[in-house]
């Protein structure tokens, strides 16, 4: 198993949004009270890995999609370039943080919708960093479910080529704008899980457990296509085989060039890797269990060029995806924690097998912040931890 506890929020708030603390909370920028109050739950998180004797069981995750700018939230641009640096500066406080204890903990840097390129001039070659992408298509125009596999195997493989340092897909759903059907979600669910872990460091599904009950386009509810729990119970993850390639004629295709792949038909165009505007791929949720239908972009901005060498990798093995989590704090100033639960028992490209159970453990993390109840659901475990 490979844990990754991530602060999906911080003190003051960090996106103008729930999922950053409440609506319309975002001094956690510029905000020195609060910056010590998040470097508080980073020191507690590293005391407790260390406490469990497994400091390679961990990776440390110090902020989710940080936005000062909610009208472009999604974009490169809802990211202005001070709070870029401000969000960068807090980077390197972790990372100073994580050496003191063992530089064998990786951090997740996660790219708040600016593309891993924009950050890598931010960090040392040697660094010992993973980089965080959330890929959705459910928001965006002219995705439609019975071609997004093109779309997938291109734009993971166009990802890897961003940078040497390993890039995971933090988020993912079966979700895609147009014509979502219950017996296309185990097709949508096998090329998510073997395109991001052929051409990048591994994926987790978005989230354990939904109850989003508004319809999509096609059949069922939002909850049919973003519950792992619901996936598990119709089969949906039952079917992954490890032998068979599906991204095979998927990606690497002309813009102008059509091509039959030989795990779907009929035809479609996959998007060139290497033009200069990606495909929009990004989405908001909000608020708690409602889905936004705006689109969002993720193109390679301006930055002065760097060829990094290649930090210290969590394997591919390592971060097979299983299943991410997210949960909401209590109380003003909380700080809510995200996990993902992956298996390690099998290979990269091999299926693990989870079963419906729910258990409960409380492990107590030692800090002075504000005294808040967080829970993270996991596939199998729900770990209640006290701040």
């Amino acid at each position: 198993m490979h844990i990754i506890i991530g602060l999906h929020s911080l003190p003051g708030g960090v996106n103008n949004l729930d999922i950053g603390e409440a609506l319309m909370h975002n001094s956690w920028f510029y905000n020195s009270t609060n910056l010590a109050y998040s470097y508080k739950a980073v020191d507690a998180i590293l005391k407790f890995i260390v406490n469990t004797g497994h400091i390679d069981y961990f990776t440390l995750a110090p902020i989710n999609e940080a936005s000062d700018n909610l009208t472009n939230f999604g974009t490169p641009d809802g990211l202005s370039q001070n709070a870029s640096n401000y969000v960068g500066s807090y980077f390197h406080g972790v990372l100073d943080r994580i050496k003191k204890v063992d530089s064998r903990i990786p951090l997740m840097v996660q790219d708040s919708f600016k593309g891993t390129e924009f950050w890598v001039p931010y960090f040392n070659a040697t660094d010992n960093i993973v980089f965080d992408v959330h890929d959705y298509f459910f928001a965006v125009d002219g995705k439609y479910a019975e071609y997004v596999h093109f779309d997938v195997c291109g734009q993971a493989e166009w990802t890897a080529e961003e940078t040497t340092f390993p890039i995971f897909v933090g988020e993912w759903a079966l979700q895609v704008k147009y014509n979502n059907t219950l017996a296309g979600r185990q097709e949508i669910f096998d090329v998510q899980r073997h395109g991001w872990n052929k051409y990048l460091s591994g994926s987790a599904f978005w989230t354990a457990v939904s109850y989003a009950n508004a319809s999509v386009s096609g059949e069922g509810v939002q909850s049919d296509y973003w519950s792992y729990i619901k996936l598990i119970d119709a089969g949906v993850t039952n079917g992954f085989s490890s032998s068979f390639d599906y991204c095979a004629n998927t990606s690497s295709v002309s813009s102008t060039t059509t091509t039959t792949s030989t795990y779907k038909t009929p035809v479609a165009v996959a998007t060139t890797p290497g033009s200069s505007t990606k495909t929009p791929i990004y989405a908001v949720k909000t608020p708690a269990t409602a889905i936004t239908t705006a689109v969002f972009s993720r193109t390679t901005p301006n930055v002065p060029a760097k060829t990094p060498a290649a930090a210290t990798p969590i394997s591919a093995g390592t971060l097979a995806n299983i299943v991410s989590a997210t949960t909401v704090s209590a109380g003003s100033g909380a700080i809510t924690l995200k996990a993902s639960y992956i298996s390690t028992t099998t290979s990269s490209n091999s299926a693990s097998t989870a079963t419906k159970t729910t258990t409960s453990t409380n492990i107590a993390l030692s800090s002075s912040i504000p005294a808040a109840f967080i829970s993270l659901a996991m596939i199998g475990t729900v770990i209640t931890l006290l701040l």
